[in-house]
């Protein structure tokens, strides 16, 4: 069998060529002489394009019916020529194709390298991204294994499933040191939920008030009762009492108890001390304790000394004071 060329390797110094095409489009197209001649634009499997002529004259094989746009075809023993000037190019490529008396171009079965490379790239990327779901740092022996993995590994898909919880209960990962923080911002960019709301948490208390990283915490909020209490602690120190206090309510009342809620509160605040806040009083521009309310005046049970009443400004002026 013929050697099988790509179109990148065509020069004008031989016509024993053998490359698998596709057409892309074909068309009659009338002459000066009044003759008519076929041309056809071509790609290979690598997605290179060339111009194509089937002049009108007589052929040893009768391939002229078989030629379809849309098929692949085996395309054969054909002059390989320098465009000429005056003559009409839809491609950019360095030489045309003229067919001559030997050559053949027969229907082929070709499944496309690029494409069957784009099918299992797409494959790889969702096996993968099924692996993160069960853990972020499943995920580091791919990233280290090469190029082809690790960009599999950083498709959208993947870094938009990745399971980031332990960011969440350990801060210390999403601290501006961390040698995790690079893998985080990619998840960030993808739109991770739980990355926006790690890295929009982070923002807020260590730069201060920012309706960008509000907006991206809103959005988080939604993620788990962590996410919705920051929410609503973050709307407080930067002074939307109104909407914070709603915010806090709408917590208070998705919680179990208000035992729960405080673990909650806890995980919280250790979880904002562990990612690097600073104390640089980020928030004190902004936090309103007139229109926040009075302290609680209630006489709390003994293992207590926050309750429901209280709650809000309590931990609010401990994220102030944290910040």
């Amino acid at each position: 069998m013929e050697p099988h060329h790509y179109l990148s390797d065509l020069n004008v110094h031989s016509t024993r060529w053998s490359v698998h095409v596709k057409i892309l489009s074909m068309w009659k197209e009338p002459l000066v002489s009044g003759r008519v001649e076929t041309r056809m634009i071509l790609a290979d499997e690598k997605a290179n394009r060339i111009d194509a002529t089937i002049p009108n004259r007589y052929y040893n094989w009768n391939f002229q019916g078989f030629l379809k746009p849309g098929l692949w075809f085996r395309l054969s023993d054909f002059e390989v020529l320098r465009p000429q000037e005056k003559k009409t190019r839809y491609c950019c490529f360095p030489v045309v194709i003229k067919c001559i008396a030997d050559t053949t171009m027969w229907p082929i079965s070709v499944v496309c390298p690029y494409i069957l490379a784009n099918i299992l790239s797409r494959i790889l990327a969702n096996i993968l991204s099924r692996i993160g779901e069960q853990g972020f740092r499943l995920l580091g022996p791919f990233i280290a294994a090469g190029p082809t993995m690790k960009e599999a590994v950083y498709s959208r898909e993947g870094l938009q499933k990745a399971d980031l919880s332990e960011f969440i209960y350990n801060g210390e990962l999403a601290a501006e040191t961390s040698m995790f923080r690079p893998f985080l911002l990619k998840c960030y960019e993808k739109g991770n939920i739980t990355a926006l709301f790690v890295e929009s948490l982070r923002r807020l208390t260590q730069d201060g008030p920012s309706q960008d990283a509000l907006d991206m915490l809103a959005e988080s909020s939604t993620l788990n009762l962590n996410a919705l209490f920051a929410f609503g602690m973050m709307l407080l120190c930067c002074g939307a009492v109104e909407d914070g206090n709603y915010v806090v309510d709408a917590f208070l009342d998705k919680v179990t108890d208000l035992t729960e809620g405080f673990l909650i509160a806890d995980q919280v605040e250790l979880q904002i001390k562990s990612m690097g806040a600073s104390g640089a009083c980020v928030f004190y521009r902004y936090f309103n304790l007139d229109q926040l309310g009075p302290i609680c005046k209630l006489v709390h049970p003994p293992s207590f000394d926050i309750c429901e009443h209280c709650f809000a400004f309590n931990y609010a002026v401990r994220f102030l004071n944290m910040c």
